[in-house]
């Protein structure tokens, strides 16, 4: 009988372990990555989500990485499992972005320093 009075103390106990178990399951930072890193990783990783961060979706639909996508809003992807390369114009939005996301994804998250200028200087292509 005593048992059962620790069956709460125990519930309680083995609930906590696995919330802390799965809050370090969370991506706790960002990578910045070259334009040549970037473009190896997406040559490499199936599992890799292009984000455009850029403002404007004009700009998006002007030119962006191949395969990526255009979101500006970080809360889309909380929970994600999937890696996420982060990209904007320069690399200063995507930078705040990548922050946005620790702690809040799975997957690893990477920023692209330089941005889409990088890329391009690199000589990776764009599309339309």
């Amino acid at each position: 009988m005593k048992w059962l009075k620790l069956l709460p103390l125990l519930l309680i106990i083995i609930c906590s372990a696995a919330c802390i178990q799965k809050s370090q399951e969370y991506a706790n930072s960002y990578q910045n990555i070259t334009a040549d890193e970037a473009h190896k990783l997406i040559q490499s990783n199936d599992n890799l989500i292009i984000v455009d961060v850029r403002g404007c979706k004009c700009s998006y639909n002007r030119e962006h990485i191949p395969n990526a996508i255009w979101n500006t809003n970080p809360q889309d992807f909380y929970g994600e499992k999937k890696d996420l390369l982060i990209y904007c114009q320069t690399g200063v939005t995507s930078v705040e972005f990548c922050k946005k996301l620790v702690g809040q994804v799975y997957g690893k998250i990477y920023n692209l320093e330089g941005g889409i200028e990088a890329w391009k200087a690199a000589g990776y292509e764009v599309e339309k």
